[in-house]
């Protein structure tokens, strides 16, 4: 069976990983013989109000945690360069 599969694809593209987003997305290129790469085409997704609504304030609450975290960690890296130059201050010169 997976010969007859190969019988049809021409080449497989992976893409690297993108991370940007703070979810893991990857691209894969399929191409087939005599078609080219191939995109499936997408559902059209029609959402009501409610639903709508429902996804815009997680979204927020997504991106209000994300800025939280970034908050977080710029105050702990300002509190360990703190304690870094504190430590290198405080020694005795040898």
């Amino acid at each position: 069976m997976d010969s007859v599969l190969n019988e049809f694809i021409e080449k497989v593209v992976v893409h690297e990983a993108d991370k940007s987003t703070g979810d893991r997305r990857q691209k894969v290129d399929i191409y087939f013989n005599f078609i080219g790469c191939f995109v499936p085409p997408k559902p059209e997704v029609i959402l009501t109000a409610e639903e709508e609504e429902k996804t815009q304030k997680a979204v927020a609450a997504r991106n209000r945690e994300r800025e939280q975290n970034r908050l977080h960690m710029r105050r702990e890296k300002v509190a360990q360069r703190a304690a870094k130059g504190a430590g290198e201050v405080s020694s005795p010169a040898g």
